[in-house]
């Protein structure tokens, strides 16, 4: 009979021990292009797939500091590490600037710095999904109705910084994007903010009487609405606005198919 000699593969000499992680290899990435083929490095520095090792090479060639493209690319790619994302963070050009605070992966603390040092970037760190809840708190005071309204369409937006945006206090307006095309119309910050999912359900309630028919058609196509202010509008004046209440899922359908009796 065969029998294991002490050290062999049977015995703890070759077993993990126990409350110790395997030993992680070492990776190492060569970047084996020609440092002159701009085309072939920017489509390294803008790739998501693009390991983290290589786009620290690709920052630290000779011809980067130079390459206003090549910057762009690293600071715009979600997969680049966020020590370079601090590097550009505090470059010269105000373009590669506001493409690292408009990074989704941007470190949330970088954002916070950027707005301390230069608000100028306000705009696209408000519109960062990665930007913080007390960090919007902050951006929601910008005189800027651009900073505003992106604060207000941000789903990360707290429900008291809705509610005082939706509010008289913030009548500024600013042009978005519609969202049937590139075409562009002025909306007002309180109607984004009313608009929004997170609007505190008292603060529809408010503004379901305004005078404004436009107002009331916001409230009335909230889901956030509560039934019974989705109730009184089913007896507004307006189409528009009884139309939204009577298409608003959060109508109970009792109420709906009696408006529809009522209506004939």
């Amino acid at each position: 009979m065969h029998t294991e000699q002490p050290g062999g593969p049977g015995t703890n000499q070759y077993r993990q021990r126990p409350g110790r992680r395997p030993a992680q290899p070492t990776i190492q990435v060569h970047l084996a292009v020609p440092l002159d083929d701009s085309e072939i490095l920017c489509a390294l520095a803008a790739s998501p797939n693009s390991p983290p090792p290589l786009l620290r090479q690709i920052s630290r060639i000779t011809t980067f500091n130079s390459s206003h493209v090549l910057k762009i690319r690293l600071a715009l790619n979600p997969a680049c590490p966020p020590t370079i994302l601090r590097q550009l963070a505090a470059d010269p050009e105000y373009q590669i600037r506001d493409a690292v605070v408009g990074n989704p992966h941007c470190p949330p603390s970088l954002l916070q710095q950027t707005h301390q040092r230069n608000p100028t970037h306000d705009h696209s760190i408000a519109k960062n999904p990665a930007c913080p809840p007390r960090l919007l708190t902050q951006l929601a005071i910008s005189p800027d109705p651009n900073v505003q309204i992106a604060v207000a369409q941000h789903p990360r937006c707290p429900a008291h910084i809705l509610g005082w945006l939706a509010s008289e206090t913030a009548t500024g307006t600013a042009y978005i994007q519609t969202p049937h095309g590139n075409l562009e119309e002025q909306a007002a910050v309180g109607d984004i903010a009313l608009a929004h999912p997170a609007c505190p359900p008292a603060v529809l309630t408010r503004y379901s009487g305004h005078t404004d028919s436009h107002t009331r058609t916001i409230v009335a196509a909230n889901p956030s609405s509560p039934p019974g202010t989705l109730e009184r509008l089913l007896q507004d004046t307006f189409p528009s606005v009884y139309e939204a209440a009577a298409a608003n899922p959060s109508l109970p359908r009792h109420v709906l198919a009696m408006w529809q009796l009522a209506r004939g």
